[in-house]
């Protein structure tokens, strides 16, 4: 069985397919891995570290999912998704 290379990441009510290679290494190797944004605050790059994200490859795209659109929402205008963003009917 060939290992998915992308996972639908939920976010803003609706899922953007991500690639998950460097997450699935991560977790085949037992590393840590954080989510990590740079958004503009007050004219100057804030960067944010997210907390560790589980080890497993869907546990992980979901935890960071949550992170993003936690960022996402308190400054909406920076960001610009580059790809599609498909809401689900739920």
């Amino acid at each position: 069985m060939t290992p998915r290379r992308s996972r639908g990441l939920p976010v803003l009510g609706g899922r953007l397919t991500v690639p998950t290679g460097l997450l699935a290494l991560a977790a085949g190797r037992n590393l840590e891995t954080r989510a990590m944004a740079v958004p503009d605050v007050a004219g100057r790059i804030a960067p944010r570290v997210g907390p560790p994200l589980p080890g497993a490859v869907d546990a992980a795209v979901g935890a960071y999912g949550t992170w993003l659109d936690r960022c996402v929402s308190a400054t909406p205008e920076q960001w610009m998704a580059w790809g599609s963003l498909h809401h689900t009917n739920a």
